[in-house]
């Protein structure tokens, strides 16, 4: 099976995908915007996928090892989030309605992860983050064993859970904006244009 068939609505076949081996005459994810929803998309099905793992295990301490892993993704993803929003303000093509409502979307969503967030001055490093930083990414020497501990200990899957509601809900908006766009370069020299939707399909 073609990779772009669990990515990619399934009447497509026409459009690139990163991991896939046939990627030739393929429409291409031409701005920013196109590539960072791309990026995003990624990033969760790996979290989904690791989802799917962790729900099989029963052993509290292999779910814990997995969902250190899905902490560390989480993070990525709010980043990738967060590179989104700047990309919107940065984008002069979107109407301006549009980018206002766009942005008071992100203001509404972001502050849901804020658990994976890495802090601001005046906010503190979110406790996901933490654990990334000091137990998944890289492993702190300098960090008490019990605070290690308490950190391990408080892995839940169950804001995992809650969170991909949301997270789901969001990326089903983003996608369906209609501020995308794929290229595709024919042998005649000709380009074809495809401003509609990335044909990414809804999460079920």
């Amino acid at each position: 099976m073609d990779i772009n068939n669990y990515f990619y609505n399934k009447e497509r076949d026409d459009i690139y995908h990163p991991f896939s081996d046939y990627n030739k005459d393929k429409y291409f994810p031409e701005r920013s915007l196109t590539k960072q929803l791309v990026l995003i998309r990624l990033i969760w099905d790996d979290i989904l996928c690791l989802s799917d793992i962790c729900r099989e295990h029963k052993d509290p301490h292999k779910r814990r090892a997995i969902l250190k892993y899905m902490m560390m993704d989480m993070c990525s993803l709010y980043d990738k989030f967060q590179e989104f929003k700047d990309l919107i303000i940065q984008d002069k093509s979107i109407e301006y309605e549009q980018q206002k409502e766009i942005l008071e979307r992100f203001e509404s969503f972001l502050p849901k992860l804020n658990n994976f967030s890495k802090g601001t001055n005046t906010t503190p490093t979110g406790k996901y983050r933490r654990v990334r930083n000091k137990l998944s990414a890289h492993r702190d020497r300098n960090v008490p064993l019990s605070e290690v501990k308490n950190m391990w200990r408080n892995l839940s899957y169950k804001d995992i859970e809650d969170i991909s509601r949301k997270i789901t809900h969001f990326y089903d908006y983003l996608k369906d904006l209609g501020i995308y766009q794929w290229v595709k370069f024919n042998k005649s020299g000709t380009i074809e244009i495809v401003n509609d939707s990335p044909f990414i399909e809804k999460e079920q």
